[in-house]
């Protein structure tokens, strides 16, 4: 047996053992070389006559590099001078800018991080409602204080401050007594600690460590001015709670706004919280424009807090001037768009003029953020349906429902359900129908710290 060896197969029409002079794989290489090649000894043989013309062109193409803008970073000096303008002109968010760049600056002095968060907290708070974003940053400015210097009860008391307002006194109080084991005769360390036993419903240890605050601040050399309107206004608090006499309450108020205003002049010293909360005494009291006198000047010291601007607006609103209402508010929504208050008695306003669309976008806008306060939803649910948004108008309703614990909103919330032939799908007890739940219906009208009652 043989084995077969295989037949070897050579291109058609070529002969094995023949190579071809001209191999076609390479013919774009033929043809590229000359093509390259002619121009460049052309080039280099004429390089005397040309090389001149070359770097005469290149001589006049010009290049510009622009380099990176270094960020600005000002001296120490320009922030306090930056400070100072904003603080004169009343724009206090300014001022609080300029504070965050003198913390950056001096990241480790307690005192400079501990002003920020109080600015922060007292101009943001004091109303009730504050949003988040602003109880962070005041949280972060606290901390920042206490990292900045640890032993110092200047960033511990602050931060106790921030809990506190941020509806935290429990969680407050460690923080209180922290600065308190550190300096234990500071003012604003005894007025802050006397503010969260009040939070905590001990009136009695409150207002002996109010006293002390008071005596302290009185004592020191300068006057600690802004403990002092803290304490001052601390006690007002307390006595609103404890004493038979409302009166005692106002002069501690009183007290706080003329310190506060005293010569020399410190327009570091927050009052808005003040002149909010005594105005509202005034009003209450059918005082309005001794009420709107106070609130003007702190607006004077203060432009750029919504707050007051709010305030403002509410008298106005309670004066029956819905059209400087309207101004005022307009302007706390211009000034921080997210602020709760504002929203609403703006809400109010567009329903009472029948603008029930505008209305719905505003009370929809505090549903939108979550807010726990029935009546928002009730007004939501009102405006839609007067608005033939009726599909819109069920869907608050009932989210509002279940926020609802008074059998007399629930019943609210039931009525208007019907209107859009709904229900809670929750049986009630309805009050008896009266002539007003008859008539068109009415947006709840805004319920302030020191009126919580209906106003229609």
């Amino acid at each position: 047996m043989y084995l077969r060896t295989p037949r070897r197969y050579t291109a058609k029409g070529t002969r094995r053992g023949c190579g071809s002079l001209i191999n076609l794989r390479w013919l774009w290489l033929y043809i590229t070389v000359p093509v390259l090649l002619i121009p460049l000894l052309i080039v280099w043989n004429m390089r005397g006559e040309i090389s001149p013309k070359i770097a005469e062109s290149i001589g006049n193409i010009h290049f510009q590099i622009n380099p990176p803008t270094p960020t600005a970073t000002l001296s120490p000096s320009g922030y306090a001078e930056r400070l100072r303008n904003a603080l004169e002109a009343g724009q206090m968010n300014s001022a609080i800018e300029a504070y965050r760049g003198l913390a950056e600056v001096f990241p480790n002095d307690p005192d400079i991080h501990a002003t920020l968060a109080q600015l922060i907290i007292l101009r943001g708070a004091y109303a009730g409602d504050a949003t988040q974003p602003l109880l962070d940053d005041a949280s972060k400015a606290g901390q920042s204080a206490i990292n900045a210097n640890p032993e110092s009860a200047e960033g511990w008391i602050t931060q106790a401050m921030v809990l506190d307002w941020s509806g935290k006194a429990r969680a407050a109080l460690p923080y209180a007594l922290r600065a308190k084991d550190l300096d234990d005769k500071n003012p604003m360390v005894l007025a802050v600690m006397a503010e969260v036993y009040h939070d905590l419903q001990k009136e009695d240890e409150a207002l002996k460590l109010v006293d002390q605050a008071i005596e302290a601040a009185k004592a020191a050399s300068p006057v600690k001015r802004a403990a002092l309107v803290h304490a001052h206004y601390v006690k007002a608090l307390i006595l609103t709670n404890t004493s038979n006499n409302g009166d005692d309450a106002i002069h501690e108020y009183e007290e706080a706004w003329r310190v506060g205003i005293s010569d020399p002049p410190d327009l570091t010293i927050p009052l808005g919280y003040v002149a909010s909360q005594l105005s509202l005494i005034y009003m209450n009291r059918n005082q309005t424009d001794r009420a709107i006198e106070l609130v003007t000047k702190a607006i004077e010291r203060d432009k750029q807090d919504p707050l007051l601007q709010y305030r403002m607006g509410y008298i106005y609103f309670n004066r029956g001037d819905p059209n400087k209402a309207r101004t005022y508010v307009g302007t706390c929504h211009d000034l921080d768009p997210n602020q709760p208050r504002c929203i609403r008695l703006l809400g109010i306003l567009f329903f009472r003029d029948q603008n029930y669309r505008q209305a719905a976008e505003m009370f929809q806008e505090l549903v939108t953020q979550g807010s726990k306060n029935p009546d928002d939803y009730l007004n939501a649910g009102l405006s839609y349906y007067s608005s033939n948004q009726c599909g819109s108008a069920i869907r608050v309703l009932q989210a509002g429902f279940a926020l609802a614990t008074d059998p007399k909103d629930q019943a609210a919330f039931e009525n208007a359900l019907r209107q859009c032939g709904a229900s809670a799908g929750v049986q009630i007890e309805t009050p008896a129908p009266t002539q007003a739940a008859t008539e068109a219906p009415t947006a709840v009208g805004p319920k302030g710290k020191a009126t919580p009652t209906r106003r229609g």
